[in-house]
């Protein structure tokens, strides 16, 4: 399983890529800094195998990033043909009512907040992995 984390600040990135290592280490994780990178690694999504980026299981993403932002990545990726259906998971420190109803409103399946506490990002990570793989077996 691969998983696309859009993540601007390093030390989210280290602490959510050990606790997928710790909880699930069979996930793969890549990682881009921001949402002009997200938008890029995405439109190189191939079906055939031939040299593009594979389709993520789900796409983790941070809504305050440089150059485009969660939002915006969000917004683009559910007009676009054969990303539409990809999972979106924002993980996210504010938990402002008018951002996650935004996230909601374009397309996000679910908002997420960051957690300080490592042994609740584990916990989070096991039900992000889960809820990928249930989208996954549902579309098989």
């Amino acid at each position: 399983m691969l998983i696309l984390h859009v993540e601007d600040d390093p030390n989210d990135l280290f602490f959510v890529r050990r606790s997928f290592a710790q909880v699930r280490p069979d996930v793969e994780i890549t990682a881009v800094h921001d949402g002009e990178q997200a938008r890029t690694w995405l439109s190189g999504i191939t079906r055939t195998g031939d040299g593009g980026h594979p389709r993520p299981a789900l796409v983790l993403m941070d809504l305050k990033l440089p150059k485009l932002t969660g939002f915006e990545v969000l917004e683009w990726m559910r007009g676009q043909p054969g990303l539409e259906g990809i999972p979106v998971v924002i993980l996210s420190s504010s938990s402002e009512p008018a951002e996650i109803e935004k996230a909601y409103r374009l397309g996000a399946n679910a908002y997420l907040s960051k957690q300080p506490d490592l042994s609740e990002l584990g916990r989070l990570v096991q039900g992000i992995v889960t809820y990928a793989e249930a989208v996954e077996n549902r579309d098989d």
